[in-house]
């Protein structure tokens, strides 16, 4: 026969296992609510069309992820992108961090065209995906990604460069002004 005390011991650890059980669900379930997304950027990429007259404008060099290095130089500083009503745009003095086999570093200027669209699409926690809009340069301007989005509201939208992979934040952001 078993004495009272085993018989509360069991129960003590049968209630401790069912706290610990209750703990454990809850602590998986705020991991799955508050899951990473791509990119740390990403719910601030705009996932409805931005109208042409609130992206057209001039956009300046604000930020970068790619160096360490807190001395950008002249370069950095003045570096512009701007997308006229016209559907044209002019890039003047960006830096060059495209990596990999480019060895040409000198900063870039280009023209062309350029068109909002669909360029990437970030994935939630709970594993659905959203098209994000951002620009389309044409012709894509040396060691430009392909993809860049428009984040934050109209009329201060901000493009976001994303160089590599998302989840890496190697990254160059461009304020409207």
């Amino acid at each position: 026969m078993r004495s009272p005390f085993e018989k509360s011991e069991g129960l003590f650890w049968y209630i401790s296992l069912m706290n610990f059980k209750g703990v454990l669900f809850a602590i998986i379930i705020a991991a799955l609510a508050t899951g990473c997304e791509d990119s740390p950027y990403a719910g601030r990429l705009n996932s409805e069309r931005p109208e042409l007259h609130d992206v057209a404008g001039l956009y300046k060099f604000e930020q970068q992820s790619l160096i360490e290095s807190t001395t950008l130089g002249k370069c950095a500083k003045t570096a512009t992108i701007m997308l006229n009503m016209d559907g044209t745009f002019k890039v003047s003095n960006v830096p060059c961090w495209g990596g990999g086999m480019d060895s040409d570093t000198a900063a870039i200027y280009a023209t062309g065209k350029w068109s909002i669209d669909t360029v990437g699409t970030v994935t939630n926690s709970w594993g659905r995906e959203k098209k994000y809009w951002g620009l389309v340069l044409k012709p894509s301007p040396r060691s430009f990604p392909s993809d860049i989005g428009f984040m934050d509201d109209a009329p201060l939208y901000k493009l976001l460069i994303n160089y590599n992979d998302h989840d890496l934040d190697e990254v160059m952001i461009f304020g409207k002004n």
